[in-house]
């Protein structure tokens, strides 16, 4: 009973200290500077995970279609170069500002074709990634 008590216990002051810290604002959000490694890690393992959670299940439309291609090319033009650049773009204003940089989308990334709408249409919290897609659709099998 002593030991579950402790347990408790400490459980208890570790969760006030982490509001106390919380609400110290000793943590600097400026975009300026990088966040610690294990603030990074914690960020990038749930963005990740719960894009390829909320992500599955979306069935991704033909990829040659010539006029998906063109579709796409102009959006991009139009919503995404300022940060993910496009070849032969190798910075831009905006981009040098942003923190964490965003991937650049004509390299290979490790984000399937599902994954990249689900980021596309909902965005990313935190990330200066905006959710552009109301207007887009999805298409799910079996749900």
């Amino acid at each position: 009973m002593r030991i579950l008590l402790g347990a408790m216990l400490a459980l208890l002051l570790l969760a006030l200290s982490g509001v106390a810290y919380i609400y110290s604002g000793a943590y600097n959000v400026a975009a300026s500077d990088a966040h610690t490694p294990w603030v990074e890690w914690a960020f990038h393992e749930t963005m990740h995970n719960s894009v390829e959670e909320h992500a599955e299940g979306i069935n991704v439309p033909d990829l040659d279609d010539d006029q998906l291609i063109a579709k796409g090319a102009r959006a991009y033009q139009q919503m995404c170069v300022s940060c993910h650049l496009r070849p032969g773009l190798e910075n831009t204003i905006l981009r040098q500002g942003l923190n964490p940089k965003p991937p650049v989308l004509a390299e290979e990334g490790h984000w399937a074709p599902a994954e990249q709408f689900w980021i596309v249409k909902h965005g990313i919290k935190m990330s200066s990634m905006p959710a552009w897609g109301r207007r887009m659709t999805i298409r799910r099998s079996g749900k």
